[in-house]
C-alpha cells in the first residue's frame, strides 16, 4: 500500500534529460551549514546511463561525482569518455589526498558503452587494500590497485549529475559509504531500492530536466 509519509510511495520510475548545458547538484548543506555528508574513503557510487546518440564530442564527462568546495577535487567519479574515432567507454576513480591531488582511475577500455540504451555503471574503493574496480551491469570490468592511494574526502563538498557536454539520460544514482563486493553489486545493480538501505548514504530518484 501506500506510506502517506513518503514521496516515493508509490515509486514512479523517472529519469533526468541532460542537452549538455550543465549539471545538477545535490547539496550536502545541514540546516544552511556546508558539511561533509557524502565523505567516504571506502565507497561504492552506482548510476544508470543512457547516453544520445548526439553524444559524439571527443572528451571526459562526469555522470556522478563528489567535488569539494574549496579546490574541485573528486572525493569519487563515474564518467563517460568519448574516444576521436567516436568510441564511448566509461571510467571510474578520485583525485588522491597523498599524492597532490593527481588522478587514480580505471576505464573500461574496449568494452564500449552504448548509446541510446540504458547501461548500469558503478565503482567501488577500498582504502584498506588501495582496490578501484569498475563494473558494467553489474559486471566487473576492470580494477586497479594501489596501496598507497587515499581519496580527498579532507572538506566540504557537494554531489553532481551530469557535467557541461553530456547529453543524455540518467537515473537511479546511488553512494554508498562502504566497498561493496561484487556479489553485492551483480545482486541489487537491477533492483529499485527506494528507501534506506544498511550503509547506503542516498539514493537519488531523478526526475524532470
Amino acid at each position: 500500500g501506500t506510506k502517506v509519509l513518503r514521496s516515493e510511495s508509490p515509486y514512479v520510475p523517472r529519469a533526468l534529460t541532460f542537452d549538455g548545458s550543465g549539471r545538477v547538484e545535490a547539496t550536502e548543506q545541514v540546516d544552511g551549514e556546508e558539511t561533509m555528508l557524502y565523505a567516504a574513503s571506502n565507497w561504492t557510487v552506482e548510476i544508470w546511463v543512457n547516453p544520445d546518440a548526439t553524444l559524439t564530442n571527443a572528451g571526459s564527462y562526469a555522470v556522478l561525482q563528489r567535488e569539494l568546495i574549496s579546490n574541485g577535487a573528486d572525493n569519487f567519479v563515474v564518467g563517460l569518455d568519448v574516444a576521436t574515432n567516436g568510441a564511448l567507454t566509461a571510467f571510474g576513480g578520485f583525485d588522491r589526498e597523498d599524492d597532490g591531488h593527481s588522478t587514480f582511475a580505471v576505464d573500461t577500455g574496449t568494452a564500449v558503452i552504448p548509446r541510446g540504451e540504458w547501461t548500469h555503471l558503478a565503482a567501488s574503493f577500498s582504502a584498506e587494500e588501495g582496490t578501484l574496480v569498475l563494473y558494467k551491469n553489474g559486471v566487473e570490468q576492470v580494477r586497479g590497485t594501489d596501496t598507497g592511494a587515499q581519496p580527498v574526502t579532507a572538506g566540504a563538498g557537494r554531489i553532481y549529475l551530469g557535467s557541461t557536454g553530456f547529453v543524455g539520460l540518467l537515473k537511479e544514482a546511488r553512494v554508498w559509504n562502504a566497498t561493496r563486493t561484487g556479489a553485492q553489486v551483480y545482486g541489487n545493480y537491477s533492483m529499485t531500492l527506494i528507501f534506506s538501505a544498511y550503509q547506503m548514504e542516498n539514493s537519488f530518484h531523478c526526475e524532470g530536466s
